[in-house]
């Protein structure tokens, strides 16, 4: 029935999780996901999608095609899920008149205000509730780390597995693999049992870490209403128990007291609540026992209970501080439950995005553009965020896929080009609502603030009525429902009332009139490009001799300091020569920096007039008065605009807005390079414009970054200036004509046409760059070699017979020393555990798990260290999964290289022999140990083979290993290499003459009209 289909439902679940973890962990240790990886991530994440839109079509009962057809609306959120107390789960533990008592007078606790229905709110997927939240956020959270970016400020692919992500995973895959061996029996049975006598050991464990030690130190902050705190709640075991004995003896002096009897009701109720229990139901419990023996005190007889109760008493008042203690994380707790409830869109979204096939493309694109545009407009202030690292996500994974060549299809590539500028025009508002968030709850903070400091001066006596908790918890439910409803807000609305301010919205603009401190900012912001104008020249003039130094730098070192003493033959030194030669001549004619100096100049000097002339108009047009001068301002500000070369008559602008597919024709713009679209820390904590970036200090390549995001941010500034224009020309002021409203929104979409030219130009650029230093990186590491070409003698050479040989075997050694790196670190990780949850006494297991934990550690730092050399020779020095294909590009090994792989060969076997020796101590041969280091054989059997296959192709391919016969071998072997090389490097000569004559001649070639100065359209072809 309906629960075998649940049961069947989380087990497919929980079963694709596990693989998602081994997948996850396994690319993240080795900075690289290969292709059979990305499918199977690509499976995994079809198969979740597919739960959900089977599961929406039996829950609702829906046909297939209505069911995919999702449309995104607000969210609803629920209190509750943060701070109710709900005990009628305990219901079954204590089914006696105590029990209703304590339910019903609990329940006059609810705050009948939030418990209104928000029916009309609900999304189809909230349905979905036999699925564990866990798993469905663990999923999400996992193609976040993947694919988007943890913050929208840190690169995409940055994933580090920490300890407690290592015990999730291993927790959820011990308890599905307990549930499916459950039903085996006999030999089988206990023959795998005896196999998993480690993961049994760490499971108890972790159990009693959890309900002992560190239940009150989770990785998020505490949530008393929600969160057990097993070693808090069993204090209250041995009073309750010295009440209960003291009870039993009443009664029997008593003969049964009816009231008695029901104190006693109480007491075993609250002994049943599990120790997992949320400590807000045991406090609960609690008063609900004091409230009780106070009724009896006052109402029947006094009975000798003080010293039974007091510290009772005591023990309440403590966890009513403990209580107030967790109050300020509330808020934080409403804002994870925002991101959680947004990361369900996952699935919509998904298939949303996962169209295979189309029958109209202009169709597809229209639907996905209203489908996105839907899922942003519709958010919340406190989805916001989250939403959009789903949209970063999924361009992602899509880019990905595209990349390697696993999608093909032709909305896959529309997807990316939506997604991307989608996601770019849409985080540049991320700070301005987070700003704005971090505003109002600054305000209801301090409300909680003085609240708490108010209940912290209650009396101690006052933490015992149940009434008074009531009151307590309602005025702290206002204020959460106040933070609640601040992050319930839809977006739209605050980004309307907000970017009005400053002149930036995108909708729903209601008349011109507009706050005189948008005029301020725009004034600032046309005040930087003024300035940038005027340093350009002092900048270009910097650059120009920077770069004379970059270039005789490179032509001391062409020669590598002269022509050497030793034989190299197929190194080109006539050619290089030659190379010299055109470079020094075109240097001392100074024509190649100067080309176009003149036309460049008078470009920038159009550009400073038009901002002065735009400044000057916004004074004006900021006095109420001066109407006839406000007219002519903007007569001669168009004509300035005209003379610059600017289109006027760009007809179709004023009616792109009534055109679907028009208006949205920007989407369609080519995807780039996504990092370029993330925020910065200061941007995001500041919210401030994209001129106070430029002025930060940073690394090269961390500035040539920020200038990337930079110009990225000022083009989607200008997409959302073209909006605004749109909006303005509905409803225009009488004072101005159509067609100068129709002349200044061409001259805006003439210049965001241009913006976008320039892009592509400049992206073309930086993509031939990038396949350079690809090319160029093999050489990096062939002259980066310890070994100096000034040391060789005419015997050596840096080049290593062994190519193909040693390139395969570097491959094999980075997946051992992979493999040997995650499983030490989870054995230590094991052993750590075990140590620490062992008391004093059992030295036995500490001493025995610190022994085996001390000999891991000590080959840990050698292993890593090989990994990194590997790593950085293999796939770069980056700290992120590379998702490009395993062989990268075709290496050219150096010897230095080579001497690296017989060092990782020797470390192995040196760790191979520690371990059999240390085996080899251990008399009694426990079970545990040999069960953490069995798996190490594992892959020093593999580590042997790698060994015999590298030692035999070495043998085979070179014969013999004297030195005079290695020395001609190793010519003669490469020998077609190094005329394959000398062939390259002569092409490459050739091609930098060629360039350098292009560029002497470009200023007599391709000479400007007069008349074409100033003209800011022609600065591409600049």
């Amino acid at each position: 029935g309906a629960d075998k289909m649940v049961s069947v439902l989380q087990l497919k679940a929980a079963f694709h999780q596990n693989i998602l973890f081994r997948v996850v962990h396994s690319s993240a240790e080795a900075q690289l996901m290969d292709n059979a990886s990305f499918m199977l991530l690509n499976k995994i994440f079809d198969e979740f999608a597919s739960l959900w839109i089977n599961m929406k079509v039996k829950v609702k009962d829906k046909e297939d095609h209505e069911a995919q057809q999702y449309k995104f609306r607000p969210r609803a959120f629920k209190i509750e899920d943060i701070i109710e107390i709900d005990i009628s789960t305990l219901g079954s533990l204590s089914a006696n008149e105590s029990f209703s008592e304590w339910l019903e007078l609990l329940s006059e606790e609810e705050f009948t205000e939030g418990k209104k229905s928000n029916e009309e709110h609900e999304t189809l997927e909230e349905d979905w509730n036999v699925m564990q939240d866990s798993v469905l956020n663990n999923m999400v959270h996992i193609h976040n780390q993947l694919f988007g970016s943890i913050d929208l400020v840190q690169t995409p692919g940055i994933i580090q597995i920490s300890d407690a992500d290592r015990l999730s995973s291993f927790i959820d895959s011990y308890t599905l693999g307990i549930g499916m061996i459950k039903d085996l029996e006999g030999l089988s049975s206990s023959t795998l049992d005896a196999k998993l006598v480690p993961e049994h050991l760490l499971r108890l464990c972790l159990e009693h870490e959890q309900k002992f030690i560190s239940s009150h130190k989770s990785a998020h902050a505490y949530n008393f209403y929600k969160d057990s705190n097993a070693s808090v709640m069993a204090k209250m075991v041995e009073l309750i128990t010295a009440l209960q004995q003291r009870i039993l003896s009443l009664l029997n002096e008593w003969d049964d007291h009816p009231a008695l009897q029901k104190i006693l009701d109480v007491i075993e109720m609250i002994m049943a609540i599990p120790l997992s229990t949320p400590l807000a139901k045991a406090l609960s419990g609690l008063q609900f026992l004091l409230n009780r023996v106070r009724m009896l005190q006052e109402t029947v007889s006094k009975f000798p209970l003080s010293d039974q109760l007091e510290p009772i008493s005591v023990l309440v008042s403590t966890w009513q501080k403990l209580e107030f203690e967790c109050w300020p994380a509330l808020l934080d707790e409403v804002q994870g439950q925002f991101e959680v409830n947004s990361g369900k869109l996952w699935f919509p979204l998904y298939s949303v995005l996962q169209h295979r096939h189309c029958a109209d493309i202009a169709d597809y694109n229209q639907s996905t553009v209203q489908s996105l545009e839907d899922f942003i407009q519709t958010s919340s202030t406190g989805e916001f965020r989250k939403r959009l690292q789903l949209l970063l996500a999924f361009h992602g994974q899509i880019s990905t896929g595209i990349y390697r060549g696993s999608y093909s299809s032709p909305c896959q590539m529309e997807n990316v080009k939506i997604l991307y500028n989608i996601f770019g025009f849409y985080v540049q508002f991320l700070p301005t609502i987070l700003e704005y968030i971090e505003v109002k709850r600054r305000s209801i903070e301090m409300e909680l603030k003085d609240f708490l400091k108010l209940c912290r001066w209650e009396r101690p006596q006052s933490y015992l009525s149940m009434e008074n908790s009531k009151r307590t918890r309602q005025k702290l439910r206002k204020l959460i429902q106040k933070y609640t409803d601040l992050l319930q807000q839809p977006v739209m609305l605050i980004l309307n009332q907000e970017l009005a301010q400053s002149k930036m919205i995108t909708q729903s603009i209601q008349g011109p009139k507009l706050p005189s401190d948008s005029f301020d900012k725009n004034r600032e912001m046309l005040n930087v490009a003024c300035n940038q104008t005027r340093f350009r020249e002092k900048d270009w003039s910097v650059w120009i001799v920077d770069w004379r130094k970059e270039v005789d730098l490179a032509l001391q070192n062409l020669h590598l300091g002269g022509k050497p003493d030793f034989d190299f033959p197929f190194f080109p030194f006539n050619d290089a020569e030659d190379v010299e030669s055109t470079i020094r001549h075109c240097l001392a004619l100074q024509s190649a920096p100067l080309v176009y100096q003149e036309e460049r100049n008078q470009v920038w000097h159009t550009i400073e007039k038009i901002c002065r002339t735009a400044i000057d108009c916004g004074d004006l047009w900021k006095d109420e008065n001066k109407s006839l001068g406000k007219r002519r301002a903007l007569s001669d500000l168009l004509k300035l605009l005209d003379s610059c070369g600017l289109s006027k008559r760009r007809s179709t602008f004023l009616e792109d807005q009534f055109e679907s597919n028009q208006s949205s024709r920007w989407l369609l713009q080519p995807s780039y390079d996504v990092q370029h679209l993330l925020l910065t820390h200061g941007r995001l904590s500041s919210g401030d414009d994209v001129a106070a970036s430029s002025q930060s200090q940073c690394s090269s390549q961390e500035s040539l970054v920020t200038e990337w995001k930079t110009a990225n941010q000022y083009y989607f500034k200008s997409i959302v200036s073209v909006q605004l224009l749109q909006q303005i020309c509905l409803n225009f002021h009488k004072d101005f004509t159509l067609e100068q409203v129709n002349r200044s929104g061409s001259f805006i979409d003439h210049l965001v046409v241009i913006q976008q030219e320039q892009r592509a130009a400049a992206y073309g650029f930086a993509e031939h760059l990038r396949c350079l230093r690809k090319c160029v990186l093999p050489l990096e590491n062939l002259f980066s070699s310890s070994i100096a070409f000034d040391s060789m003698t005419s015997r050596e050479c840096s080049l290593t017979p062994n190519q193909h040989v040693t390139y395969k075997c570097m491959w094999q050694q980075k997946q051992l020393f992979d493999s040997l790196c995650a499983m030490s670190q989870d054995e230590c990780l094991l052993l750590k555990t075990v140590e620490s949850n062992h008391s004093a006494t059992c030295q036995t297991v500490k001493a025995a798990a610190s022994r085996v934990r001390a000999f891991i550690e000590e080959f840990v730092p050698d292993f890593q260290k090989s990994k990194v050399l590997l790593d950085n020779y293999l796939i770069g020095h980056n700290r992120v999964i590379t998702t490009e294909a395993a062989v990268l590009h075709p290496y050219i090994i150096s010897k230095q290289m080579e001497q690296s792989v017989f060092q990782n060969f020797l470390l192995i076997k040196k760790f191979e022999e520690h371990l059999c020796a240390f085996r080899s101590q251990d008399v009694d041969r426990r079970s545990v140990v040999e069960a953490l280091l069995g798996p190490f054989e594992d892959i020093l059997k593999k580590a042997n083979l790698i060994v015999e296959e590298y030692n035999s192709a070495l043998q085979t391919g070179n014969g013999p290993k004297n030195p005079d016969e290695e020395s001609n071998c190793c010519e003669e072997n490469i020998s077609e290499l190094e005329a394959g090389f000398g062939e390259a490097i002569k092409g490459a000569y050739k091609h930098i003459v060629d360039a350098f004559d292009r560029v002497g001649s470009l200023n007599n070639s391709h000479a400007f009209s007069q008349g074409s100065l100033g003209n800011i359209t022609v600065e591409s072809s600049i």
